[in-house]
């Protein structure tokens, strides 16, 4: 039904870009980018300080972590799916890749919950002499990659093992990746909240 009223908006005479993203905004959606269609939730409005970035430059292929885990999207005959890949080696030093399916469907829903994150920007002053640790590395299906640091509390893009661009926080981002490493069978789910003591006792 969205779609349908995104394109009899787009149908109508002179309407212009700016109006499409309106109509997304006034739907409580984000425009997106290129490959991945702008139907993600706007999510909570932005705090003073805050910028929503895109991941999805393109439809994304797969994720690459420093421990030497992936989770890829392949074709398998006519179907496509998402696995999990880890490599171990034995006591000859052979590797050996480990792959597990994932379900498509979840991994879809990660796609469309994440493709659009929030970040506040560091300033001028901020997040200076730290080291540099890898975090996640992102290939495209257009071959292209976006690769992410962090120095403390702090995210950047990464270009030669350096950051290129400013910094950030992102703690929507770090939960992303925790989700996505829990789809992965990789982290365990955190535990949903104890009901406070002062909780009323269900009727039974």
């Amino acid at each position: 039904m969205t779609l349908a009223l995104i394109l009899i908006i787009w149908s109508s005479t002179g309407i212009s870009v700016d109006k499409i993203n309106a109509a997304f905004h006034a739907l409580g959606i984000e425009p997106g980018a290129e490959g991945s269609p702008g139907l993600q939730p706007g999510g909570q409005p932005l705090q003073p300080g805050e910028e929503r970035r895109t991941l999805c430059r393109t439809r994304i292929a797969s994720f690459h972590f420093p421990d030497g885990r992936s989770i890829v999207e392949e074709k398998q005959g006519p179907r496509l799916e998402w696995l999990a890949e880890e490599r171990q080696k034995d006591a000859r030093g052979e590797e050996t890749v480990l792959r597990r399916e994932l379900s498509y469907i979840e991994m879809e829903k990660w796609l469309s919950r994440h493709c659009q994150y929030v970040v506040r920007p560091a300033d001028a002053t901020e997040a200076s002499g730290l080291a540099i640790a890898p975090l996640v590395r992102v290939s495209f299906v257009d071959r292209s990659e976006l690769s992410f640091g962090r120095a403390g509390e702090w995210i950047g893009e990464m270009e030669q093992g350096a950051f290129k661009g400013g910094r950030f926080k992102s703690p929507d981002l770090m939960a992303a990746l925790d989700e996505l490493k829990v789809l992965a069978q990789w982290l365990s789910p955190t535990p949903a909240p104890a009901p406070s003591s002062g909780a009323a006792e269900a009727p039974r």
